[in-house]
């Protein structure tokens, strides 16, 4: 119950869903929930203190300041047969137990709309190749339907549809469920093309008083490949990943050369140069090591050629005390990697490899206990 009890966890980190998941390094943290001692202290008992840092701390608070107070409905009946059973009437336990809180009872009486919203809004989501994972099952065994962006790239041949990035798409144009036995309307109606992995659905022209706003999904520069596939779409028309990937006749291998070629980022990119400078004012290896990280979390770049081009100043101070150059870089990617997971991420999901399970020679272990110590 509300997760009692927690797992051995040996570094603070973030959930899928932002949820904090705190260090947690022996069997007795178990039962230990997050608190202040000072603040217990100070009103002589327990308060859970936990982090809330997304937008979901609106819709918290609210839930909180308008429930209302506690209350209880019971009804006291005479004993009858242990054998006859009395009906219950739904209805009118619902409405019996039905409570308004002041802010809904207001909108309410004031006639406002409950769950109107005009105009409409829907957030795209949109993921990398061979990463569309579904989140529910048909029960008739059919293929689940694709992703918006998969249906974007399967949007109909007609020429109309050549030009229009994602965005534009779907302001313009709804989908429906296609029926074989009802004819198209030949003006506003068109079939997508084909597809293996969903079932073909109608696209259909908006009215002109159905207003619609579409947009991307926020990622963050974070998430690498997703972050520039993200830029693409804002910018490029395209009927395929491989299409996005293909700028000026020239296929590119990644989303993110891609996205330079058109000219949404330079090669040198603000990382790089920060990191350079930072190179040139004689930073400490530990403190190039944070910043590397911070870049990764925050700045559109690749992280392999950034590494590639700062690795031996990174593990600078590694290589100082005698180390062997593989064992200076693993140690600093495990300093880097700690900065990241302290952040909720990983090396691994800036594609780059975690370091591996190592052990120092006896001669790394020798120099790097007596410079140490020195």
């Amino acid at each position: 119950m509300f997760g009692f009890p927690f797992d051995v966890n040996p570094t603070t980190s973030l959930t899928g869903d932002d949820h904090v998941l705190y260090r947690r390094t022996t069997e007795g943290d178990h039962w230990v929930v997050s608190y202040m001692p000072r603040l217990s202290q100070f009103i002589d008992c327990h308060v859970n203190v936990d982090i809330c840092f997304t937008a979901n701390v609106f819709m918290y608070f609210y839930k909180y300041l308008f429930k209302g107070p506690n209350r209880t409905h019971f009804t006291l009946r005479e004993q009858r047969a242990q054998n006859s059973e009395e009906p219950v009437d739904e209805i009118k336990d619902y409405v019996t137990a039905r409570y308004l809180s002041a802010s809904e009872a207001a909108w309410w009486i004031l006639s406002y709309h409950i769950t109107r919203k005009d105009p409409a809004v829907t957030s795209i989501y949109i993921h990398l190749p061979n990463t569309n994972f579904s989140r529910m099952h048909r029960t008739d065994g059919s293929s689940p339907s694709g992703s918006l962006l998969l249906r974007y790239f399967a949007r109909p041949s007609d020429g109309r549809f050549d030009d229009l990035t994602i965005t534009d798409y779907y302001n313009r144009y709804r989908l429906a469920a296609f029926n074989r036995g009802v004819p198209l309307d030949e003006n506003r109606e068109w079939l997508e093309v084909q597809n293996q992995s969903f079932p073909v659905q109608k696209v259909v022209l908006r009215s002109s008083g159905s207003r619609k706003i579409t947009h991307l999904h926020s990622i963050l520069p974070r998430m690498g490949e997703l972050y520039f596939l993200h830029s693409l779409l804002i910018h490029k028309p395209a009927r395929s990943f491989d299409d996005l990937r293909t700028i000026s006749s020239v296929h590119h291998p990644s989303f993110w050369e891609a996205a330079i070629a058109l000219g949404l980022f330079t090669n040198h990119s603000e990382g790089f140069e920060c990191l350079r400078d930072a190179v040139q004012a004689f930073s400490s290896p530990s403190q190039l090591r944070f910043l590397f990280a911070q870049i990764l979390l925050n700045l559109p770049c690749s992280a392999v050629e950034l590494l590639t081009t700062f690795q031996e100043d990174l593990a600078a101070d590694y290589l100082d005390r005698g180390l062997e150059p593989s064992n200076a870089l693993t140690s600093a990617l495990f300093d880097i990697d700690s900065c990241l997971r302290s952040a909720g991420s990983s090396l691994r999901d800036f594609s780059l490899p975690d370091p591996p399970e190592h052990h120092l020679s006896e001669l790394d272990a020798e120099n790097l206990f007596f410079n140490a110590s020195v």
